[in-house]
């Protein structure tokens, strides 16, 4: 189970053709049901909502500021007196901690007060107000046209965490039609301090008196300091409060094989237009989703290192970035017959994307391969240049160009994939995908039972309470559709999820039945 975080909850209200529903986040959660019923829509909102707060928490992105810039525009002159109620209450959560644990080479688990709380909320509000440009930004479309058509009612976005290793909970509500965000938090939060510089750094500050150069007006080195550690104490808190969000997220749309074909020519186009904007007004040219235009960027770029974000607590650094990577090679072995690499060009450094095939000598442009190939080449490439345990993958239709046999393989992988700390989300329309995830839950309840065997593949195996299937489904009313209902369905007694393809499966065979009994 997600021993970090017990409850990551969403509900979202008149968004798109939602019209209310309830998604908790589990470390493998599926979106299934007919088209058109908001699976992509709500897949879409959480890359937005992990696209803003991730950067929130780790204090990221363009319009980050730190935590006393936030203090100074927010309380205007009024921060003299909050810089005052912080340092009080920090010392107050020191002296206790230390009364406590008086061991100097243990870690200090300190008490932050309700006061310091609401201040942190009101800063934290203050950051997550810049969540309808992210919204509209990752849809490519204005707030009111993702407004469920023809609702009146209210339209909102409210997260809800619960984390049991820091005993807190959060609720973040924002609405879309007035664009405000309110909270709700508990009155206090224990938070580790396992920095022993940092902390000895809190200590001499709280205990000094002086706090800015009476001559220049400016911060002496030890406030700086100061606040560069209360800095880190509300990014830990933040993180805390939004749960899974505060981790990095990665989408891969649908008809990937046309953007891997595409792509060169889309970017170049881009490029080439760019100076021109301003020269020759309003062009032809359709604007790019942010999805799509951060899926063309990461397939460009290269993380050349990566490192654990001491900001984020309880970061499964246990398991191996090169784990990861490595079921990137499994997709190339297993399902592929061929390796995925790139040619950059020595002037532009701009990659060509190629694929060899098992014992051939030379490669082959990525567009001269089958729809296969290019299907899952960019998750190779993502799992070998960016995905790490703790981040979060989001594939829309995975079954795509894939042959019965290969998803069924394909679903195995992923599964491994969650099991190395990595939460997946998957948009589906096929049986086979779900079918497999019911022999994985199987394969776990099997493996628990202590029971073992050569021909089943146990590493594929997943426990029911860590996998949410979510189904989809048009609401009528008066013969209209006038939305969707979203579900959560469990494993069955044949250990099936219902799903309703069966149905299609069924009336298929009676179908032929009839016809043969007619020939």
């Amino acid at each position: 189970m997600d021993t970090k975080h017990d409850l990551t909850e969403i509900r979202v209200k008149n968004l798109g053709p939602l019209i209310d529903c309830v998604l908790k986040v589990k470390p493998l959660t599926v979106f299934v049901g007919p088209s058109n019923t908001g699976k992509s829509v709500l897949a879409i909102l959480l890359y937005a909502l992990h696209r803003r707060f991730s950067e929130v928490s780790k204090g990221t992105g363009a319009k980050s500021l730190d935590f006393y810039q936030n203090i100074r525009q927010i309380y205007g002159v009024k921060a003299n007196s909050i810089e005052k109620q912080i340092q009080t209450s920090l010392s107050d959560g020191i002296k206790a901690a230390q009364a406590d644990n008086p061991n100097p080479n243990e870690d200090l688990e300190i008490t932050i007060p309700s006061p310091v709380i609401k201040i942190f909320q009101h800063v934290f509000e203050k950051e997550a107000k810049d969540l309808s440009e992210t919204i509209q930004y990752c849809f490519g479309m204005s707030i009111h046209q993702l407004i469920r058509h023809r609702s009146r009612a209210e339209s909102s976005i409210c997260i809800n965490t619960q984390s049991t290793d820091h005993d807190a909970f959060y609720s973040l509500k924002y609405s879309l039609k007035s664009d405000k965000t309110e909270s709700e938090s508990t009155k206090s939060i224990k938070v580790k301090l396992d920095d022993r510089e940092e902390l000895l750094i809190l200590q001499s500050i709280l205990n000094s008196t002086s706090r800015k150069d009476e001559d220049t007006n400016e911060f002496s080195d030890e406030t700086f300091l100061f606040w560069r550690v209360c800095n880190r104490i509300y990014r830990i808190i933040t993180s805390i409060w939004i749960g899974t969000f505060s981790n990095r997220a990665f989408y891969l749309p649908a008809d990937r094989t046309g953007i891997m074909h595409a792509h060169s020519t889309l970017v170049s186009s881009l490029i080439e237009r760019a100076p021109l904007g301003g020269i020759k007004g309003n062009l032809d040219t359709p604007l790019l989703t942010g999805v799509l235009a951060d899926f063309l960027e990461r397939l460009i770029t290269k993380e050349t290192k990566y490192s654990r974000n001491r900001l984020d607590p309880g970061f499964p650094n246990r398991v191996s970035s090169k784990s990861v990577s490595k079921i990137g090679s499994k997709i190339e072995d297993e399902i592929l017959g061929g390796r995925i690499f790139e040619e950059r060009n020595v002037l532009t450094n701009y990659p060509e994307f190629r694929y060899q095939p098992c014992n051939w000598e030379n490669s082959i442009p990525l567009t001269n391969s089958s729809s296969m190939i290019s299907e899952l080449a960019s998750l190779v490439l993502y799992l070998r240049n960016h995905v790490r345990p703790g981040d979060f993958l989001i594939v829309e239709e995975p079954e795509s160009h894939l042959h019965p046999a290969k998803q069924v393989e394909f679903m195995r992988l992923l599964a491994n994939l969650v099991n190395l700390k990595v939460k997946v989300v998957l948009t589906t329309h096929s049986e086979w995908i779900v079918e497999e995830i019911s022999n994985i839950v199987q394969r776990a309840d099997y493996k628990g039972s202590k029971r073992n065997s050569h021909s089943l593949k146990l590493n594929a195996a997943i426990p029911a309470q860590d996998i949410g299937v979510w189904l989809f489904s048009h609401k009528v009313r008066n013969s209209e559709i006038i939305g969707s209902a979203v579900s959560e369905v469990h494993v069955d007694e044949n250990g099936l999820y219902p799903t309703k393809y069966e149905s299609v499966s069924e009336e298929l065979h009676n179908e032929w039945a009839s016809l043969h009994n007619r020939s």
